[in-house]
């Protein structure tokens, strides 16, 4: 028996930032008070102009080989055209968040239009034992990525041989490399006793950059000018995932099952930016440029338990817990000049990521009450996440000097949502319903922070209330169905 499935598609996405011709861009800067908190005049100086063209073609085909094998086979062809025009001027800032008045904005400025190539093959192969109950996953994803550019060689030379000065000039251009991987996906699950399976998964995976992250500031006007501080990488690496992943599943009884999942990710080649700086460039009035780079790393370990109970119409649900730990040199792309920009070094040793949380427990439970009235319950804790624990007096310098700049240094607190939802049908005849429901989020209207400050205040100096995740919130509504 064959299945193939053929698909043709085209995506067309427009963006703009700005209604005003570019050559009418806004050209008064921000101002702002004695105290430099608040803006009081200027306009943002951002003007964009985006497109994307997405032609694609994928097929996918199943072959029913016996009854307890089957083999997929399939690809996917994707051809860009992608295009950026983009003005954007960024005030300079103290780690803190003051202005810095006196210096010159930073240009973000680029505009781009390439033609990238992305496409991937993959075959599995599915073995289903029926005698012991054991089924194997055995594949292979080919991945490319071309992005159809040539990469800009820096380099600082002296324009002459006397004054000991230096200047960066672009040498030459180099084609950007093909980008290629293949992935083996592996997985296994078979039962050890009648009531219990082991489940084993392991798998590389490929992600491929943004395509800012590989063309912004690349085209040779810019790099003769060297308009922008932030230079895109036409030779970036996808950013690569190997995963490990081993579970047990218990039947305590027809309707209750308990799990036990340990799993692992190394995340590698992980894009972040990097400032060039050449040698005695301050003396000449060259402060080099930022480039993105392939330099960072991040690991994620975690254990997760999982009690579920289902196939029961009176009381059903889950209760899990996880213990995640989540470390790397690198939480964003653009971190390695912001740190330059703040005079803080660059950082080698892992530390926790923004999104790592120890403990997260949820609870789920689905009930039928009294009067047929049908209820949806979840509560969520999860341990607070980290931030940067660095006071400050002024908005200029740290509150103590001596003290080392150390990422994600403390932690929020705890967040707990309890969201519920509820329903009575109400039959009105033999071929019509009414429906009575409700939604209520956040019930107990907790304060649960999402942000705060170096100096540890939730919601910075001026109090900001979307520092908290939303309050309560709750709906109401009828559903007449025919």
């Amino acid at each position: 028996m064959v299945h193939y499935r053929l698909d043709l598609s085209h995506y067309y996405l427009r963006s703009r930032i700005g209604d005003d011709d570019k050559n009418m861009f806004p050209s008064s800067p921000y101002q702002y008070d004695f105290f430099l908190e608040y803006i009081v005049s200027g306009d943002r100086a951002w003007w964009a102009d985006t497109k994307q063209n997405i032609s694609t073609v994928k097929g996918d085909l199943d072959i029913q080989l016996t009854s307890e094998n089957i083999l997929k086979f399939g690809a996917e062809l994707n051809q860009y055209d992608i295009f950026s025009d983009v003005v954007k001027y960024v005030p300079q800032t103290t780690y803190f968040g003051k202005i810095l008045p006196d210096e010159p904005q930073l240009n973000y400025s680029s505009s781009y239009h390439y033609f990238p190539r992305t496409g991937s093959v993959y075959l599995q192969d599915k073995l289903e034992v029926e005698k012991d109950g054991a089924v194997v996953n055995l594949g292979f994803r080919y991945e490319f990525l071309d992005p159809r550019s040539e990469r800009p060689v820096v380099e600082y030379v002296t324009p002459d041989s006397t004054s000991g000065q230096y200047q960066s000039q672009v040498t030459r251009f180099v084609p950007a490399s093909i980008k290629q991987q293949l992935s083996p996906r592996m997985g296994l699950s078979f039962p050890i006793m009648w009531n219990m399976l082991l489940i084993m998964n392991y798998g590389h995976y490929f992600q491929f950059p943004l395509f800012d992250y590989l063309y912004s500031g690349t085209n040779p006007q810019q790099l003769r000018n060297g308009v922008s501080v932030l230079v895109g990488n036409p030779d970036l690496k996808p950013e690569r995932t190997h995963a490990w992943e081993v579970g047990l599943k218990y039947g305590l009884d027809e309707k209750t099952l308990l799990s036990l999942t340990y799993f692992k990710k190394e995340f590698i080649d992980q894009i972040d930016s990097k400032t060039f700086l050449p040698s005695k460039a301050r003396l000449a009035g060259d402060y080099g440029f930022a480039e993105y780079v392939n330099n960072a790393f991040a690991n994620a370990e975690g254990l997760e338990l999982v009690l579920t109970r289902y196939r029961d119409e009176v009381l059903s649900g889950s209760l899990s817990y996880s213990l995640m730990r989540t470390e790397g040199v690198s939480d964003y792309a653009n971190q390695g000049i912001n740190l330059q920009q703040w005079g803080f070094p660059v950082l080698n040793e892992p530390y926790p990521l923004s999104w790592d949380q120890l403990h997260s427990i949820k609870l789920v439970i689905d009930a039928q009450l009294p009067l047929k009235i049908i209820c949806n319950a979840v509560w969520t804790y999860n341990t607070g996440r980290p931030y940067t624990y660095f006071p400050t007096k002024d908005g200029y310098t740290p509150q103590d000097t001596t003290q080392p700049f150390l990422p994600n240094n403390a932690r929020l607190t705890s967040n707990s949502t309890v969201n519920l939802k509820f329903s009575r049908k109400l039959a009105l005849g033999d071929l019509m319903s009414l429906t009575l429901y409700g939604d209520v989020r956040n019930l107990f209207n907790g304060l649960n922070a999402r942000w705060a400050d170096s100096n540890g205040r939730i919601g910075g100096q001026l109090g900001d209330p979307s520092a908290y995740y939303d309050p309560r919130r709750f709906s109401l509504g009828l559903r007449y169905e025919l």
